[in-house]
């Protein structure tokens, strides 16, 4: 029972933070921090010790902000 209130409530918010990404427009172009702003993106890292981690979410002022996955390369 645990389990299924679990993946219930797993799928309530994947659904509702779906919705709520859907809703903003897609950022424009490579990442620019002063352009980035309110918009769902993807960065992919490619230096330093995160090289090859990506997010893909939402934005704010040039920042990860919201809803989002952030994916380490080392898995």
């Amino acid at each position: 029972m645990k389990h299924l209130t679990t993946l219930i409530s797993a799928l309530f918010f994947l659904v509702i933070g779906v919705s709520h990404a859907l809703a903003l427009p897609n950022c424009v172009g490579l990442y620019n921090s002063l352009r980035w702003d309110n918009c769902v993106g993807i960065y992919l890292w490619t230096s330093g010790e995160s090289k090859g981690d990506e997010f893909v979410g939402e934005y704010k002022d040039g920042n990860p902000h919201g809803q989002g996955t952030y994916t380490h390369a080392s898995g």
